[in-house]
């Protein structure tokens, strides 16, 4: 049950071929772009997954270039994944042809955080919603968004203190979750917490920048089942709703879903704001015991926001620059444009070798990612960087930790074995191992090696008209100077 997701920041690009139009042509149609993506993420991503939310966020158009900024929710009906999409298109002859498309995915590893999970702040605040405060004072609402819920006699608000359980006689019962935890910035930590043979599952979160322990911060979702709970009285929401509660008492009381999947044995309702924000039912008609409520309601206030300090981190200086590739392909060596790296390596390596920040955010929270584009000598670089400090800092002090690196970008880059560019199927095949999976796409055959939980991937392309390497994903997450 225990959910971990961390937020991973990939940057993909793929070359496609657009059908013929009128060179008047200024913009394409929200159809045409979602049919872009849908073919995207089936080529590149999860040939199974469909696409849900599609919403088209900004386009702009120059004489050469169009780029259009979409959000999507995409993936089967039991499991879905969100991303922001770049796509860059060429105008050709009388076409847009897209050339590039950059990715921010939310992907599951095994990993407790979550990079940069929405912070609403500015959200208007409803009477008794001042979260610092303890949750004796609330009372009872039969606002289902309002995320108010009786617990053992007590009545709750989402989100709160997590110190509010405790007080009340709630202790963690999760192996190896302890209060003195750390959670990364804009994170959370799910765990079991018992009480008097009753057992509940919470979500504490941390939507400051910073490091914080788990008892400092406060409980943003809670889960309960049915067969967890001894008395039904023991936990309900708005309206009286409880885990006996059917499907269509739910209906009653809240109205129509924003999203229902009906099963051979069970439905799934869901009612949503947004991907941090919903209620959701698991209803089995023929074992209730087996029903369970979801509540998630994180919100920031005053107290998450966070200063950006920008001191370097101690740890940046323990890098060791490789003086030579080496033979592991992989090892992290990595050579661009002329210049040697090991990744994860820092932002500053690259500064200090004559490149020069183009575009980046302000800040990046503690443990989370972000990416940056570097320019040299007329040449974009993208780069994933994580801030692995335990403050929120400044894009300069983190590390690069993954590159996707294309032909068409005209940046030369070696690593171990003599792969370049020039290196043909060929090629690739004499030096990928056993461990690398092979994959042939619509466009590309892909040779990949992925250990998530070392934070490895690299994964080749090769075009298969022209049989030559022609995108590479070179990807080191964790720190091990």
């Amino acid at each position: 049950m225990k959910k971990m997701i961390i937020c991973l920041l990939l940057m993909l690009m793929l070359g496609l071929v657009g059908c013929e139009k009128e060179a008047t042509i200024e913009t394409l149609a929200d159809s045409s772009i979602k049919e872009d993506v849908q073919e995207y993420i089936e080529e590149m991503l999860d040939e199974t997954a469909k696409i849900d939310i599609f919403e088209k966020v900004s386009s702009e158009t120059n004489d050469t270039d169009m780029v259009v900024v979409c959000n999507v929710l995409f993936g089967s009906d039991e499991e879905k994944e969100q991303g922001v999409f770049t796509l860059t298109y060429k105008k050709g002859e009388g076409e847009w042809i897209l050339s590039k498309c950059r990715v921010e995915l939310e992907v599951k590893e095994d990993s407790d955080d979550v990079d940069n999970v929405e912070q609403n702040q500015g959200e208007e605040e409803t009477p008794g919603n001042d979260n610092t405060d303890s949750n004796s004072e609330i009372v009872m609402s039969d606002e289902l968004y309002d995320y108010t819920f009786t617990l053992d006699g007590v009545v709750y608000k989402l989100p709160f203190a997590y110190t509010d359980l405790v007080e009340n006689g709630w202790t963690i019962s999760s192996t190896g979750v302890t209060e003195s935890n750390t959670i990364s910035g804009n994170s959370y930590e799910s765990m079991y917490m018992a009480k008097n043979g009753n057992k509940i599952y919470v979500t504490v979160i941390n939507l400051s920048g910073n490091t914080k322990e788990l008892r400092a911060c406060k409980v943003g979702g809670i889960d309960v089942y049915r067969s967890d709970i001894l008395n039904n009285d023991f936990f309900y929401i708005a309206k009286g709703i409880n885990t006996e509660s059917s499907l269509d008492e739910i209906v009653a009381a809240f109205g129509s879903v924003n999203k229902s999947n009906t099963y051979s044995d069970y439905t799934v309702t869901t009612y949503e704001k947004d991907n941090y924000v919903y209620a959701k039912f698991y209803n089995y008609p023929d074992n209730i015991r087996y029903n369970q409520i979801i509540l998630r309601n994180y919100v920031s206030d005053e107290s998450d926001i966070t200063e950006t300090i920008t001191d370097v981190p101690e740890y940046l200086s323990t890098y060791i620059a490789p003086e030579e590739l080496g033979t592991d392909l992989l090892s992290g060596n990595i050579e661009i444009d002329g210049d040697l790296y090991c990744f994860p390596a820092p932002v500053s390596a690259f500064l200090e070798n004559g490149w020069t920040v183009k575009s980046k955010n302000d800040s990046v929270g503690s443990g989370n990612t972000d990416y940056m584009t570097l320019t040299r000598n007329g040449k974009n670089l993208d780069i994933s960087i994580a801030n692995y400090a335990e403050y929120q800092t400044i894009p300069e002090n983190c590390a690069v930790y993954s590159m996707y690196l294309y032909d068409d970008d005209k940046i030369p880059f070696e690593i171990a074995k003599g792969v370049t560019f020039d290196s043909t199927k060929e090629d690739i095949e004499s030096v990928v191992s056993d461990e690398f999976s092979y994959y042939k796409g619509t466009n590309n055959y892909s040779y990949s090696y992925d250990d998530y939980d070392a934070g490895v991937q690299v994964t080749f392309y090769v075009d298969i008209e022209t049989e030559k390497l022609s995108q590479i994903t070179y990807r080191f997450k964790t720190w091990a100077y």
